[in-house]
């Protein structure tokens, strides 16, 4: 039978005609799809449907065609013209437009109020977008005989995206028959499929600009719940990889996936874990590690603010951490600098002991070899001979300069080894600048400041010792020992600035090259013609930038406060 509606059913619809002119108008429900718009949009449906039920040879440039039919109808429309076509149309809509095109049915999924077609619609729009991504990264690659090593770098990155493409396919499947099977319990609705898209166009959204594959382990919790990326850390992924140059993120040599996990063991406190090829994140990335405050964000951009929200997320940071390793395990060289820089080395028992290691602190380091983390004296330095012990493994052991870290108790996760010094101090490059460069550089000089001028009191009152009747209260050789103690203070005090600020130079010039950066900027201010005090005062602040997204944001902020002037 027909929907449209009958001139009999229309007249009966239409309200009498009132005496009253100003008496309000009884209220109308206009039966559906009456409108012009409405009549055209079954025009079309029909259309489309025989279009998509075509048995010619061209039947995939007949269902392209119904496709863009039906994108044409107004939106207010499409919902009913999608939900109401014909079974065997919407089958052969989703089997005959080709697979490239298929990323054009992202305003079918909008449009669709069924929970099953819009679900199974996503599905071919989710897989022909990451498909698409994939052409993006086909060249000419040569042959293994005639390869450069410019087209060596291209396969790598085709061939990274690939393996990312078709983790992205299983997903898809994986989700659907999720889907499907609230379908089957009758428990499947609208919401639910809109809130699992846009969950995966986010995770793809990040997948397509990184060059970065995001999976999660398919083995449900022992509640039963999914292992799945949630839409707030997928933002918090967003925002770590945004903050990170692209050489730090997606080349080809950069680590390819990040991993979803669940923690397993209810007293691990592991947050991730970087593998070489992969980094895991687990459940307890979410929850704030002791020690680590959300902080503010330090010269971040307005628009990283406004998306992802003024402080850092426990997930965002230990992401960041994680790839600090990555950045350190691909650059061997620079971290056998860092380790020089700080003093890191490993030892055995043997040298523990000419150290000065007391059979106590001895004990307790094989105690931690043995227990790891869990162990009840985790958080205590175990200092000897002006190092810092830890265990290595295996009955081996490293030994650190204690001066080679800032006087602050959030820094103890960095004191476990050098690799973890490493990532830690990148991490805070990122996300922590300005107390970075507090740590690292302002307060160790101003600590050697102050050790310096006690030098020159104590020396003022060995001087004035002869000058004084009776020795003005004070022995020589009482004061002799404290320029002893303060003469070692500076000397210590300025090794310490000495490691840190070196610390600091290379996370900041040769890890991220901020240095570089600046360089370029403060030549293209004075090709602008910016006056010299300017500059100056661009390149003071500057020096608290260690990453060049945070360079582009003081840039950013200076330009605008010095034209408004």
């Amino acid at each position: 039978m027909d929907d449209f509606p009958s001139a009999q059913q229309a007249r009966a619809s239409t309200p009498p005609i009132r005496l009253d002119p100003n008496a309000p108008r009884p209220a109308t429900t206009p039966l559906p799809l009456t409108t012009g718009d409405g009549l055209q949009a079954q025009a079309d449906r029909i259309d489309a449907e025989h279009l998509l039920k075509s048995k010619r040879v061209e039947a995939g440039t007949d269902a392209t065609r119904a496709m863009a039919i039906l994108l044409e109808i107004p939106d207010a429309e499409r919902a009913s013209a999608i939900d109401h076509l014909d079974p065997t149309a919407f089958e052969n809509l989703l089997d005959r437009v080709p697979e490239n095109r298929r990323e054009e049915f992202e305003e079918l999924v909008d449009s669709s109020k069924d929970p099953t077609r819009k679900v199974r619609l996503w599905a071919e729009f989710h897989k022909s977008r990451a498909g698409n991504d994939l052409r993006r990264y086909a060249a000419d690659f040569g042959t293994d005989d005639t390869r450069s090593s410019a087209q060596e770098h291209q396969l790598a990155q085709y061939e990274r995206r690939e393996r990312g493409v078709e983790s992205t396919n299983s997903e898809v499947d994986r989700e659907v028959a999720r889907m499907m099977a609230l379908d089957q319990a009758g428990k499947l609705t609208v919401d639910e499929v809109d809130r699992m898209r846009e969950r995966k166009d986010l995770e793809l959204r990040i997948e397509t600009e990184h060059n970065v594959n995001l999976a999660s382990e398919t083995t449900d919790r022992a509640d039963g719940s999914h292992v799945d990326w949630a839409t707030a850390e997928l933002d918090q992924v967003e925002a770590s990889l945004s903050q990170l140059p692209d050489a730090h993120v997606h080349r080809d040599s950069t680590v390819e996936s990040i991993h979803r996990r669940a923690t397993r063991n209810p007293f691990s406190t592991e947050k991730g874990e970087y593998l070489g090829d992969h980094i895991d994140i687990y459940d307890t990335a979410n929850v704030e590690a002791k020690g680590f405050n959300p902080e503010r964000r330090q010269l971040s951009s307005n628009a990283l603010i406004a998306q992802h929200g003024a402080d850092v997320g426990s997930l965002e940071y230990d992401l960041t951490h994680e790839l600090g390793h990555d950045v350190e395990a691909r650059n061997p060289k620079l971290f056998q600098r860092f380790q020089a820089i700080s003093g890191w080395h490993t030892v055995d028992s043997a040298e523990l002991v000419r150290n000065q290691v007391s059979p106590t602190d001895m004990e307790t380091l094989v105690k931690r070899d043995h227990h790891g983390e869990g162990d009840e004296t985790v958080g205590t330095d175990i200092v000897a001979n002006g190092k810092i012990y830890n265990p290595w493994g295996n009955g081996k052991f490293v030994a650190v300069d204690d001066t080679a870290f800032p006087d602050q108790a959030k820094y103890g996760y960095a004191k476990h080894n050098a690799k973890e010094h490493f990532a830690e101090l990148y991490a805070r490059a990122v996300h922590e600048p300005e107390t970075q460069y507090r740590d690292l550089v302002e307060s160790p000089a101003h600590a050697v400041e102050l050790a310096r001028a006690h030098i020159e009191t104590v020396r003022e009152q060995i001087a004035a010792l002869g000058t004084q009747p009776g020795g003005g209260g004070a022995s020589l050789p009482a004061l002799q020992a404290a320029l002893a103690t303060a003469t070692a203070d500076e000397a210590r005090k300025a090794k310490s600035q000495d490691q840190l600020g070196q610390q600091f130079r290379l996370m900041r010039d040769d890890v991220f090259h901020t240095d570089k950066s600046t360089s370029t900027a403060v030549a293209q201010m004075r090709a602008q013609g910016t006056p010299a005090d300017q500059v100056v005062e661009f390149q003071r602040r500057a020096e608290h930038a260690s990453t060049p997204a945070q360079l582009e944001a003081i840039r950013t902020e200076f330009t605008a406060q010095h034209a408004s002037k």
